[in-house]
C-alpha cells in the first residue's frame, strides 16, 4: 500500500469515525432531551393536583350529609372511621358498611374529581358547610371483610383549576389507615 492509498484510506476511516461519534452524541443529547421533557411532565402532573394523605386532624365527630340530606355523626374511634384515633377499622364489621377514612388535600384543589376503587366509583366527600364542622374530607367506600388488609387500587380523576385534567394513583390497605401516592411517584 502507498501513501496515497493511506491517506485516502485514513480520511475515510476518519469520516466514519466522525459520522460515528456525530450520531453518538446526537443519541446522548436526544435521550437527555427526552428525559429532560419527561422530568418536567412529571413536575407539571405533581404541581397541579391534589395530593392525597391520611389526614392527622384532631375532631371529636366527622359530619356526613345523607342520602336524604340529614346530618349523620361518626365519633372519632368508631369503628368504620379511619382518623387519628383509629388505624383500622373492627374486622366484625358487617359487609357493605360504609368505611370512612378522613384524608387531606397536600395539593392543589381541582375543579372536578372522580375515584374508584379497583374499578368500582368511591366517593370522595367533605363535611357540609355548618358551622361545628372542620371541613374534613373523607373517602367513602363498602366495607369486605374478605379484602380486609389486602391492598387496593385508588384512581383519582381530576381537573385543575387551569383545566389540565389527567389521573393518579394511589395504593390503600383495605379497611386501613393507608394512602400512598403510586403514580406519579
Amino acid at each position: 500500500m502507498n501513501t496515497e492509498e493511506i491517506l485516502k484510506l485514513s480520511a475515510a476511516v476518519l469520516g466514519w469515525l466522525t459520522a460515528i461519534v456525530g450520531w453518538i452524541v446526537g443519541v446522548v443529547q436526544w435521550r437527555k432531551k427526552r428525559k429532560a421533557e419527561a422530568e418536567l411532565k412529571l413536575i407539571r402532573r405533581r404541581a397541579e393536583a391534589p395530593y392525597l394523605a391520611p389526614s392527622g386532624t384532631f375532631f371529636t365527630a366527622l359530619q356526613r350529609l345523607s342520602e336524604d340530606n340529614e346530618i349523620r355523626f361518626f365519633k372519632a374511634g368508631m369503628e368504620n372511621l379511619l382518623c387519628f384515633e383509629r388505624n383500622e377499622v373492627d374486622k366484625n364489621l358487617a359487609p357493605d358498611n360504609l368505611v370512612l377514612f378522613v384524608i387531606e388535600n397536600s395539593g392543589q384543589a381541582a375543579r372536578r374529581v372522580a375515584a374508584t376503587l379497583d374499578g368500582v366509583p368511591v366517593e370522595l366527600n367533605r363535611e357540609p358547610d355548618i358551622h361545628d364542622a372542620k371541613g374534613l374530607q373523607f373517602l367513602e367506600y363498602p366495607y369486605q371483610p374478605a379484602k380486609h388488609g389486602q391492598k387496593q387500587r385508588l384512581v383519582i380523576e381530576f381537573e385543575s383549576s387551569s383545566g389540565v385534567q389527567d389521573r393518579h394513583t394511589y395504593e390503600i390497605v383495605h379497611g386501613v389507615r393507608s394512602l400512598k401516592r403510586t403514580d406519579p411517584p
